[in-house]
């Protein structure tokens, strides 16, 4: 890929989830995190399973070198090159590597065994999250740490929500240690009758998200970060997605907040905080 110009900031797509962590970000800082959005927006399709695997992991590298020279001030995509204007050089653009590394764990439709490896996983997948808090407070151990569980949470929701097309497509991310016990088979993933052995796996999982959902919550209780304001709304609203995949007994179908629900939703998380 050769030099270009920067793109113009452009808001995530309106009435979205990530949108409304973008408005409800103060105007100083809305470019980096529609930036940091449109990165993620742009890196994910590359591990579709329906792309070519050689392309794909070309593609990956090419992003891999991309972010290196990012960090230097010298990006040439123009989405980087926005990036760049947005927030600056350096490592805090870093944790994108990560989420490289989970995109090419999905492209291998690699397993994990234990909830441990699971979460390694869902560490990888939080870079998005990681980076925006590692730019905006730089230096804080324990905004990197809500970032952390913050990402982790809403990766485990989307696994939830992804389930029957993840597993049609070959990719488990449910720990296999799991679904023996429960006497799972991976047939029973992409069924539309959900057994009681997969519930209980799906609970426990919901149960985790909510977990690592709380610990963001406490590691910045009562702390007026108003740069961090997109983040917890973002967090929020998947949390409230996942009471109503819940709700509906993990029912088969790509399950998403209704506006109204959307909007309040968001808006008294931005009160909270």
């Amino acid at each position: 890929m050769c030099a270009a110009t920067p793109d113009p900031v452009v808001p995530p797509p309106a009435g979205s989830m990530q949108w409304q962590a973008w408005i409800y970000t103060p105007p100083p800082v809305r470019a980096l995190i529609a930036a940091a959005f449109a990165l993620e927006a742009e890196l994910r399709p590359i591990a579709d399973a329906r792309v070519d695997h050689g392309v794909a992991h070309l593609k990956l590298q090419w992003w891999r070198e991309e972010f290196q020279r990012l960090e230097l001030g010298q990006p040439r995509h123009p989405l980087t090159q926005t990036a760049l204007a947005a927030a600056g050089a350096g490592p805090g653009w870093r944790p994108f590597q990560g989420l490289l590394s989970s995109l090419e764990l999905d492209l291998a439709s690699s397993t994990y065994e234990t909830e441990a490896e699971l979460d390694r996983y869902l560490a990888l997948a939080a870079g998005r999250q990681c980076a925006i808090a590692q730019l905006l407070v730089p230096a804080d151990e324990r905004v990197a740490r809500f970032a952390g569980a913050a990402g982790r949470s809403i990766r485990a929701i989307e696994v939830i929500r992804d389930l029957r097309q993840d597993a049609a497509n070959g990719r488990i991310y449910i720990p296999l240690a799991w679904l023996d016990a429960e006497g799972v088979d991976h047939d029973a993933l992409r069924a539309e009758r959900l057994s009681d052995g997969l519930g209980r796996c799906l609970a426990r999982l919901a149960e985790n998200a909510r977990e690592q959902g709380r610990r963001a919550r406490n590691l910045l209780a009562g702390d007026d970060l108003p740069v961090l304001r997109g983040h917890k709304v973002l967090l929020e609203l998947h949390l409230a997605l996942l009471d109503r995949i819940e709700r509906g007994q993990f029912e088969a179908g790509r399950q998403a907040l209704g506006p109204m629900r959307s909007l309040w939703t968001a808006w008294r998380a931005a009160r909270q905080h």
